[in-house]
């Protein structure tokens, strides 16, 4: 929504945390372990018109780096998207709630159907509610809400 604080994580060329921005998110942080997606991901904002203020991308993971922002107030998150494979939904979903403000959001993506277990299991343990799929073909999206 607007005004909403944007994680991205796995981001890739930086498509979803640029689109958070774009539909009016207040800052969108796009992080990716992968060294040559961030240039990619910058230039992307360049092209796109979206300020350093409002859309960052950096290499890094979970845990190991600082994703807070306190300049620009970002303390936490509003939205907690993840294009990841299961296995690292399992490992990182206790960051994911760190991560989110109370009522926070998450997203994730890249998850098999076969291993749609392995991330209900993650988010109970980590105490997520409201959890949703959506199944296309071997491919599902898990959404789930952080407890008030």
């Amino acid at each position: 929504g607007t005004g909403a604080r944007v994680l991205d994580v796995g981001t890739g060329s930086g498509v979803l945390a640029l689109a958070a921005a774009l539909l009016g998110a207040r800052f969108a942080y796009g992080v990716d372990i992968d060294p040559l997606t961030v240039p990619i991901a910058r230039e992307n904002a360049g092209v796109n018109g979206v300020p350093a203020s409002r859309v960052r991308f950096e290499e890094g993971t979970l845990g190991l780096d600082a994703l807070t922002f306190p300049e620009e107030g970002v303390d936490a998150y509003d939205v907690v998207v993840a294009n990841l494979y299961a296995e690292l939904h399992d490992l990182l979903a206790g960051e994911y709630a760190a991560h989110l403000v109370p009522g926070g959001d998450l997203i994730l993506t890249g998850i098999l159907t076969g291993k749609l277990e392995l991330v209900r299991g993650a988010l109970a343990r980590e105490g997520f509610g409201d959890v949703r799929e959506t199944v296309d073909g071997e491919w599902a999206l898990v959404t789930a809400r952080l407890p008030q």
